[in-house]
């Protein structure tokens, strides 16, 4: 289990699969936050203000954190726990607008190392995602702990294996459209079908990894916003995925992350996709 705690703190991806808890004064001051917020020694964990706020300007308000650890921030929260931290802690995040009304929202901060017997023994994980998971931030953080990780999959990013694509999506992937060769699928004429069982024995000598992690949802939002109605295809192929992850990997833990909160400005697209 905290093996588990690890890699949903290093995996952005597994803190978003918690439940989120929320506190509301009336409808102008809306705060989300996790139930538990994970932390492992030497690994930034910051909470950004505008990804908490269901406010449409974040920026005109006023945040505070209350903990005993880290450094509250005009934008954030940030703490780079070191291995005397390990421990639980009350969090609490409050806020203001400009007529002096409060709301917070409370969550639990948890720090845990890496148990002695987990250390030696290496850690498999199948990353599934979308251009936001691209950047195989993963064992960068998980070297940085000492834990022996080996990543599986047939694309390699940084020298890393993954099942990272830009553009993916749930509708994308699970709908096998030949031309996307989605390598979890085998193929009989143009027909797609699901096919873990080769796609481990060709990734990992035929063993299915310890943890999955799916980073998914962004692209099949985009989709969404121009036909509403394909939330519930969304949605059926997100159930559909899991189902053949876990048929084909039964004693995995498997962690989904929701689509991440929108940019704070217009500016983070105008960044990446210049301006168009």
């Amino acid at each position: 289990m905290a093996a588990m705690r690890f890699l949903i703190c290093v995996a952005a991806v597994f803190l978003y699969a918690v439940g989120i808890h929320a506190e509301t004064l009336g409808e102008r001051l809306k705060l989300a936050l996790p139930v538990f917020i994970y932390a492992t020694p030497g690994i930034e964990c910051a909470i950004y203000y505008d990804n908490i706020a269901l406010m449409t300007n974040p920026s005109n308000y006023i945040f505070e954190t209350i903990c005993k650890k880290g450094i509250p921030e005009s934008k954030r929260w940030v703490f780079t726990p070191s291995e005397k931290d390990v421990g639980t802690y009350p969090l609490t995040v409050s806020v203001w607008d400009e007529a002096g009304n409060t709301s917070q929202v409370s969550s639990t901060l948890i720090v845990a190392s890496i148990p002695p017997d987990r250390a030696a023994k290496p850690v498999t994980i199948l990353p599934v995602g979308d251009s936001l998971a691209g950047g195989s931030l993963l064992p960068q953080c998980a070297g940085k702990n000492g834990l022996p990780l080996k990543m599986i999959g047939t694309k390699k990013v940084h020298g890393n294996l993954c099942e990272n694509y830009p553009g993916f999506s749930y509708i994308r992937i699970c709908r096998g459209n030949i031309n996307d060769n989605i390598r979890f699928f085998s193929y009989s004429g143009k027909i797609p079908r699901w096919d873990m069982a080769r796609y481990f024995k060709e990734t990992n000598n035929g063993v299915a990894p310890d943890f999955i992690s799916i980073i998914l949802g962004t692209n099949d939002s985009a989709i969404i916003h121009k036909d509403g109605k394909l939330l519930s295809t969304s949605l059926f192929y997100t159930r559909q995925m899991l189902k053949a992850f876990r048929l084909a990997a039964p004693d995995a833990e498997i962690g989904v992350g929701l689509p991440p909160p929108c940019a704070s400005t217009q500016d983070a697209f105008g960044i990446c996709f210049n301006g168009n």
